[in-house]
């Protein structure tokens, strides 16, 4: 499949003025696509390949990606959002509809899901996260979704789980662990899961706290 690139000469794509460029209607692009400057689709976008985007993003209407998405500004979609392969955004991000991500999703900044959203693997969000209906992130559902690098150990606590590496289990199954069982997961484990176990499942207790006492 052919790169696309996006000018002011693109059938559909009006300049707007030096920034911006404005496409009347539904997009429909069965291909990879690449976009040189900011967009904005005044309608439906749908994308039969991968997406990259060197500006910032706004879609009036909904948006479908069957590959992978990258936007190196901010994005706003109006309706809904359906990822299909993994999707980074460098910038802000705005979903007023619900989201699905079925590969890895990496926010650099904010985002914002007015409805339900749902990432099939790994998310990792920089800033502020918030959702006002449900998360499924990893196959379960959750009113949070936090992640980090620990010395040698990507964090990821969920409402009613915590995954340390490649480990998921609930926060009173890590508290169970015996020292052979944590040992067995990986070299070196226990001497982390000895220095860090109380961070582990206090920082956890305290996001539960804090999102059961949100109304998100």
């Amino acid at each position: 499949m052919k790169t696309v690139i996006i000018d002011e000469n693109y059938e559909g794509i009006e300049k707007l003025n030096h920034f911006w460029f404005v496409y009347k209607g539904d997009m429909e692009i069965s291909g990879n696509l690449k976009i040189n400057i900011n967009l904005i689709v005044e309608g439906n976008q749908t994308v039969r390949g991968n997406l990259t985007v060197k500006g910032h993003q706004l879609i009036k209407g909904n948006q479908i990606i069957e590959g992978n998405q990258t936007v190196e500004g901010e994005q706003v979609v109006k309706g809904n959002q359906l990822i299909k392969g993994y999707q980074i955004i460098k910038g802000n991000q705005k979903i007023e509809g619900y989201q699905k991500i079925k590969g890895h999703q990496r926010i650099e900044g904010n985002q914002i899901i007015g409805s339900y959203q749902m990432v099939k693997n790994e998310q990792i969000v920089k800033g502020e996260q918030t959702v006002k209906g449900e998360m499924e992130i990893l196959g379960f559902k959750t009113k949070f979704s936090f992640s980090f690098i620990q010395d040698r150990y990507q964090l990821y606590f969920m409402s009613d789980l915590i995954k340390i590496g490649c480990q998921t289990h609930s926060p009173e199954k890590w508290n169970s662990f015996s020292d052979k069982e944590i040992s067995d997961m990986d070299k070196g484990a226990l001497e982390w899961w000895n220095r860090w176990k109380k961070f582990v499942l206090n920082t956890h207790a305290n996001l539960v706290e804090v999102y059961n006492n949100d109304a998100l």
